[in-house]
């Protein structure tokens, strides 16, 4: 499997690196930001992509829309955030089997459980087919 990695950090690139080697992966390309990263999946295509959320020139969520429009790959989005929110913002693009979820674990339950640990969820479809998830939800500091 080829993978390529995007992460500004260099320190935090090359353990990645390190990590997916040492498990047996073949890492393809590294990428500095998301432009970077979205240039390099076009050109070494990737079978799997490991993206930073915050990078400089394009945001590591930007950088999967656009790797995602011109060719379906699993993207994993990592973070390192000190912030006190966390946002998670899911899109599908409704080409998969549709799933039947339990009571309480659909959309509805979702959006309950985030309003009831002070965040929000919002869900909606896309202009493009398929339906876009988003939740923002505080992180409580360490006691």
């Amino acid at each position: 499997m080829k993978i390529l990695i995007a992460e500004d950090e260099t320190i935090i690139r090359l353990d990645l690196r390190s990590l997916l080697e040492g498990a047996g992966f073949e890492v393809c390309a590294e990428a500095r930001d998301g432009e970077e990263a979205v240039e390099l999946a076009r050109r070494e295509l990737p079978d799997l992509a490991v993206l930073d959320v915050k990078m400089p020139r394009l945001d590591g969520i930007e950088a999967a829309r656009r790797i995602l429009d011109e060719r379906p790959i699993p993207i994993v989005l990592v973070t390192a955030y000190g912030e006190r929110e966390l946002v998670i913002q899911v899109d599908d693009d409704g080409r998969g089997p549709p799933v039947a979820a339990p009571a309480g674990d659909g959309i509805a339950g979702m959006r309950e459980r985030a309003a009831a640990s002070g965040g929000e969820l919002r869900a909606g479809p896309l202009p493009s087919g398929g339906f876009r998830v988003r939740a923002r939800l505080p992180i409580e500091a360490a006691a």
